[in-house]
């Protein structure tokens, strides 16, 4: 939810965002870099999880419900901070790898994150793409208009 406000003084007309942009699906970005291989329990749900769910679909006590296998014909889901809640390849029993989540993030890949996890900031942040088209609609609905 984002709260775009003005002063009651400026009497801008009212904000309007419609972005049609075409679904990007994960197979437009996927690239050949993989993450950190998934061992253990999760990796027996991986193997039984159908792609473009999460594997709470196939756990008996539907744990992993924010453990999603993405789907190459599907947008992936949000990247969630937490580091219980990984988007996970749906090729290969791995993780997805910075450079993905970077990607679904609209982040560049040579993004400098100093020393905090991608897939932390990436999934507390607004993606730069929409921050940048809501940006772009004030400056052509409100600000264009004033100089």
């Amino acid at each position: 939810m984002f709260f775009i406000c003005q002063r009651n003084d400026l009497n801008f007309p009212k904000l309007e965002l419609r972005f049609n942009e075409d679904a990007i699906p994960f197979n437009l970005i996927k690239n050949n870099t993989i993450g950190k291989e998934i061992t253990g329990e999760m990796r027996k749900y991986w193997e039984l999880c159908p792609e473009g769910n999460a594997l709470s679909k196939v756990h008996p006590k539907g744990n992993y419900f924010g453990s999603i296998k993405v789907s190459d014909n599907q947008v992936c889901n949000t990247i969630i901070a937490s580091s219980s809640s990984p988007l996970l390849h749906n090729k290969k029993p791995h993780y997805l790898s910075d450079n993905n989540i970077c990607q679904i993030g609209t982040y560049p890949l040579d993004y400098n994150f100093k020393k905090i996890e991608p897939k932390y900031l990436i999934g507390m942040s607004v993606p730069p793409v929409m921050t940048a088209q809501v940006a772009t609609e004030i400056y052509n609905q409100w600000l264009k208009t004033a100089e």
